[in-house]
């Protein structure tokens, strides 16, 4: 997702943005199809394009995704990724390029499970990270004193002699992530929790409309 303009009410500006991906362009004619990843990458931008388009700020520098705290910017992406694990959606925005036939009920439960898979591996290395990326930060030790003392602490696997994987570690170095990896984890619990906020009252019209106008006015707009 890129911010073209910021809203502001003060000045009046409307917010733009756009969402550029690298999907697959259309065979001859046939339609262009998109991967369950692909589609899982278009919901979690769109998450951030509904932060950036939906703001009803004041002023332009706190607007959309522009200095929000590290903790909420991956929030909304998320939520939006939680809902295509809902076979109503699912349903809803696809079907069998032939006869239009919905998602079988085995296959949805394939990529949920696929979700699940690992699961717990691939969170302790989220959380090793995120720990390795502060202690750098924070703290005056050698890089190699702090991999092996935190090492054992997040993985099951023996650390190699020869492991420098934290040169690799491009987020922190790179990237915008410095002391911030962390909250990549963290958007991903709040967005568990808005999401099971929604999973609770399924089925209760006005309790889904309060919620969505909760999470509207926390995540998006910024006004109570």
């Amino acid at each position: 997702m890129v911010g073209i303009q910021n809203q502001s009410l003060i000045a009046n500006t409307k917010p733009l943005s756009a969402l550029i991906f690298n999907f697959e362009s259309p065979k001859i004619e046939e339609h262009s199809y998109l991967t369950f990843n692909e589609v899982k990458s278009l919901f979690h931008k769109f998450g951030h394009a509904m932060q950036h388009l939906l703001t009803r700020t004041n002023y332009s520098e706190v607007a959309g995704l522009s200095n929000v705290e590290w903790d909420a910017v991956e929030v909304s992406g998320n939520v939006l990724s939680h809902w295509l694990y809902n076979k109503t959606v699912m349903d809803s925005i696809s079907s069998h390029c032939h006869n239009e036939e919905a998602l079988p009920q085995q296959m949805f439960q394939t990529l949920f499970n696929m979700r699940m898979h690992m699961a717990g591996l691939d969170l302790s290395r989220e959380l090793y990270l995120s720990t390795l990326d502060l202690e750098l930060h924070l703290s005056k030790d050698f890089w190699l004193d702090i991999v092996k003392r935190l090492w054992p602490e997040y993985r099951c696997f023996t650390l190699h002699k020869i492991d420098s994987h934290p040169c690799s570690f491009t987020s922190i170095f790179t990237e915008e992530w410095g002391a911030a990896y962390y909250s990549h984890v963290w958007a991903q619990m709040i967005a568990a929790d808005v999401y099971s906020a929604f999973h609770e009252v399924q089925g209760d019209e006005q309790q889904i409309l309060d919620v969505g106008k909760r999470f509207r006015n926390t995540f998006f707009s910024f006004r109570w």
